[in-house]
């Protein structure tokens, strides 16, 4: 209907259309495949659907639809949603539902649902969206609709015959004790006694009258549906038959039941008739249609749009409850045989509405080859419903074909039965039952002919560990998969070497190859090396946080694969994953930087939009900063994010998330801009039950409100974010050493900045311990620089020769990276070389160099470092005894700490150094 209405209107369809392609973008496609009508306002033609996992496809569909609601709900026209019986909605609705509600961006969107609360208990879904609604602090309002009372009786019967409530009391009570208000039951009776004539309007004396006694007297039967059967039976035969076709399929489109209908040939004969089980019943279409309309008249049916469904469930149980037991599976084979044989008018819908039915009459199916059939139907209707999202329907049509099958299936239907388990299997990991998915792969590792045949249930079975947070074993899976393959990892105790060894291999087949000849290579087309790939890829990104040694002799691999076997898609992420190990692992900068570009090379070229997020996550956050400024991947960080939740891989984008918000920090956007990405950003996270990066993002928001002001002592990370004991203690417990190392950076930080250099000298030496191969390009460069400013303060306070050398090796690690990028890292080089020039007693170089990183660092846009520096050339004529210059310094600082957001900074510089 919304789609229709907005054909009717041209300027309000094309401002929707332009709406929807704004936020919804390419993907409008994943919406048509679920609401077809929407490519009459939406061209979608030229657009291709990105090929993602089930999972991942779910998760994507929930992201946009929820823009799809923003699309059309614009401040001057708001959208109100009304859903009745939630009771009986599946978890995916439900979690669609409360990811509409819980939008915070929509602020014109307004839900209202239904339910029975006599069928909801504790643990029911809708109580548990409800619980998680409420756990957001948005409020809901609960309004319990029960029977009408006496008098709200009464003023309906008085309204709907349109006589004063006082002269209707009688009518009225004795209808409340016969139906005790229910409101169904009160409009039924009504309509029951004013078809007998016990209630009619009177011509002679123009007013409605009725018969107390005899209403009285009337037996009102115990149950609602034998009420809605014997008004059911006073209809015509046509009408009653009629409604018992619609009851067996719930609800249907004027297209469908042209397959089920039959039309008069050029002899005046049917062409079709049903069974003689059915008694001869048959359902000539216009006569079907005027039975409909009677039904539709009778208020037994709803008809909107196209499409007839009963306008309450009781009277769709009521005409089913008239098929007699014995006959309602000849029914079902009837009406799903005829589906099937006109099934090509319309062959999407077709295919569910016939396997719905089909499934309903498997006792009355003997034969083999049709019991064969129908497995193939409920095959393709499972997979159908994967590739929809929809898990639940999946599940049951895959079990049901697999039901269908006997024990010989293995041997005799081999690849219907390989393919059920296997979809089967997968639907159980994406609805989260791994129990159930573990029993399934066992038998199809056990009777899967080749390995080949075990790949795709191999692959299940790595994400669902994967999923589970089990890296350490789904690495050891992958790795059997891979040796299987003939690609062999080998893993020793004497790792290094052998990774020395590897990336010494790849550099010489990489040697003297140019990216021209790297693209023109051969496509990969040997199906087990694409296999191994794909393994490959996966394996890596759970490598990351496992085991970083593996993940980059993995990224070789990939490279190795990809010059002997030709390249592929997942070449793409190999070259951006070896361009990062050159970068971060063994200072090749421009190498990685190469290799990083030629990944988004092949990325377009193979048009591997299920690549993109992962490889601009990594290669913003790995190798451009040694490269571009800073601020330039502050924009494609954003769009990874969002490319990230289309294609539904909602881990990738809260940490592609994480990083927009320190990337954000550490190009000096406003601390409370910051605080509020990160507050946003963890809510998601918890929203998307992403628990992995919350941790980190709690480290960060609290390093900000320290800053800003809101903690009771700016040197401990505890306050509204975090208790920093109680993180630590489960980053210790859990074994989780890049989190601790986190904590103790910018604690550490924080200790420079508030003047602690003792305690930020020992916090240096806590973090020293890191073998971690890949860490982010300008973290890495600013965990060097604090700690060449650390260095430099204890020197200049001490004259100890051991902070002097840890100075000057980090001046020559920021001095090596500031020549790729000096836009980023020149001004943290010309700071750390004035503080050096303080402590070697060169005060004349001193100055001038404070004045050169002042200047650079507001150049370049990085307010905090250039408050840093105004700082840090106070105290230098502090120290010097020009009260004068040192006031005009300081008072700079203050402002750019001010400017910067830290007012907690800027008070305590304001109260250490009067100026």
């Amino acid at each position: 209907n919304f789609c229709d209405e907005l054909i009717k209107d041209i300027k309000q369809l094309e401002q929707t259309s332009a709406a929807i392609r704004e936020k919804v973008g390419s993907e409008a496609r994943v919406l048509v495949s679920f609401i077809p009508r929407l490519a009459n306002i939406i061209d979608t033609s030229e657009t291709e659907v990105v090929n993602v996992g089930a999972r991942e496809a779910q998760n994507r569909f929930k992201f946009v639809f929820r823009l799809f609601i923003r699309a059309i709900t614009p401040p001057a026209k708001p959208l109100v949603l009304f859903l009745d019986d939630l009771q009986w909605a599946d978890q995916f609705s439900l979690e669609i539902i409360e990811s509409l509600v819980t939008d915070t961006e929509n602020k014109f969107f307004f839900f209202i649902g239904s339910y029975r609360d006599n069928e909801i208990n504790e643990g029911h879904p809708v109580s548990n969206v409800l619980s998680n609604i409420e756990s957001k602090q948005l409020s809901i309002r609960n309004i319990k609709v029960g029977n009408f009372s006496r008098e709200e009786t009464n003023a309906m019967i008085s309204d709907l015959i349109q006589i004063t409530p006082c002269l209707t009391q009688s009518l009225s009570s004795s209808i409340y004790r016969k139906t005790s208000g229910n409101a169904l039951f009160v409009i039924q009776f009504l309509m029951t006694i004013y078809s007998e004539g016990l209630l009619y309007y009177s011509l002679e004396s123009k007013e409605w009258r009725w018969d107390v006694s005899l209403i009285e007297a009337k037996n009102i039967p115990d149950s609602t549906i034998e009420l809605m059967s014997r008004k059911i039976l006073q209809l015509p035969k046509e009408t009653q038959n009629a409604l018992r076709l619609i009851s067996c399929l719930g609800s249907c489109e004027h297209s469908l039941l042209s397959l089920i209908t039959t039309e008069h040939d050029s002899s005046g004969r049917k062409t079709d008739s049903a069974s003689d089980e059915l008694q001869n019943i048959t359902f000539e279409h216009s006569s079907l249609m005027k039975s409909l309309e009677n039904a539709i008249n009778e208020g037994l049916l709803d008809h909107t749009g196209t499409g007839y469904k009963f306008s309450h469930d009781l009277f769709q149980f009521a005409a089913y409850s008239l098929i007699p037991q014995s006959q309602r599976d000849r029914w079902h084979l009837w009406i799903g045989n005829q589906i099937l044989r006109n099934g090509s008018i319309s062959p999407g819908k077709a295919l569910f509405l016939a396997v719905g039915q089909l499934n309903k009459a498997t006792m009355l199916i003997k034969d083999t080859d049709q019991i064969v059939q129908l497995a193939k139907l409920n095959l393709q209707a499972g997979r159908k419903s994967l590739s929809l999202a929809a898990f639940e329907p999946a599940s049951f049509y895959l079990k049901t074909g697999m039901g269908l099958l006997n024990e010989k299936c293995w041997v005799v239907q081999y690849e219907i039965c390989l393919q059920l388990h296997e979809f089967y299997a997968e639907a159980q990991y994406c609805s989260g039952r791994f129990e159930e998915m573990n029993k399934i792969l066992c038998k199809i590792f056990n009777a899967a002919r080749s390995f080949d045949d075990k790949l795709r249930a191999y692959f299940t079975f790595i994400e669902a560990l994967g999923a589970q947070g089990k890296l350490s074993e789904a690495l050891e899976v992958g790795l059997y998969v891979l040796s299987q393959l003939g690609e062999s990892i080998s893993m020793t105790s004497n790792t290094n070497s052998i990774l020395t060894e590897e990336v010494t291999k790849t550099g010489k087949m990489l040697e003297g190859k140019t990216d021209a000849e790297i693209l023109a290579l051969k496509e990969m087309d040997n199906f087990q090396k694409i296999a191994a790939m794909r393994f490959l890829v996966t394996l890596s990104a759970y490598a990351y946080f496992a085991n970083q040694d593996l993940s980059a002799l993995l990224s070789c691999r990939m490279i190795q694969m990809t010059l002997i076997y030709g390249v592929c898609k997942h070449s793409a992420i190999g070259f951006v994953a070896y361009g990062s190990l050159l970068s971060c692992a063994y200072n090749d900068i421009s190498g990685g930087y190469r290799f990083g570009q030629l990944s988004i090379t092949l990325l377009k070229k193979f048009k591997a939009a299920e690549h993109m997020a992962r490889i601009i996550h990594i290669s913003c956050s790995m190798i451009n900063s040694y490269v571009e400024h800073h601020h330039a991947s502050l924009q494609a960080i954003k769009e990874a994010h969002t490319t990230a939740m289309k294609c539904g891989d909602i881990q990738l984008a809260m940490g592609v998330a994480t990083q927009y918000c320190v990337h954000s920090f550490q190009c000096g956007v406003n601390l409370s801009t910051v605080e509020k990405m990160l507050r946003e950003c963890g809510q998601k996270m918890k929203e998307n039950k992403q628990h992995f990066y919350v941790s980190y993002i709690m480290v960060y928001r609290q390093f900000v409100l320290n800053l800003i002001g809101h903690s009771d002592d700016p040197l401990q990370l505890t306050g509204e974010a975090m208790d920093q004991e109680s993180v630590m203690k489960f980053a210790i417990e859990n074994k989780r050493s890049s989190l601790i190392k986190t904590i103790n950076e910018f604690r550490c930080l924080l200790a420079y900045i508030f003047g602690e250099y003792t305690l930020a000298s020992q916090l240096i030496r806590e973090s020293d311990d890191d073998n971690l191969l890949y860490r982010p390009a300008f973290s890495t460069c600013t965990t060097i620089f604090i700690e060449g400013l650390i260095s430099s303060a204890i020197a200049c306070k001490t004259n100890v020769i051991e902070w002097k050398k840890k100075a000057f090796v980090s001046i020559e690690k920021i001095r090596y990276v500031s020549q790729h990028a000096p836009s980023n890292y020149q001004h943290m080089l010309v700071l750390l070389q004035a503080e050096s020039s303080v402590f070697l007693g060169d005060n004349v170089k001193a100055a001038e160099r404070y004045d050169n990183a002042i200047r650079t660092a507001g150049e370049d846009g990085f307010i905090h470092n250039q408050a840093i520096a105004f700082e840090r050339a106070g105290m230098f004529y502090l120290e010097q005894g020009n009260a004068a210059k040192a006031s005009h310094y300081y008072g700079q600082a203050h402002d750019a700490y001010l400017k910067w957001g830290a007012k907690c900074k800027a008070d305590h510089l304001r109260l250490r150094y009067p100026f």
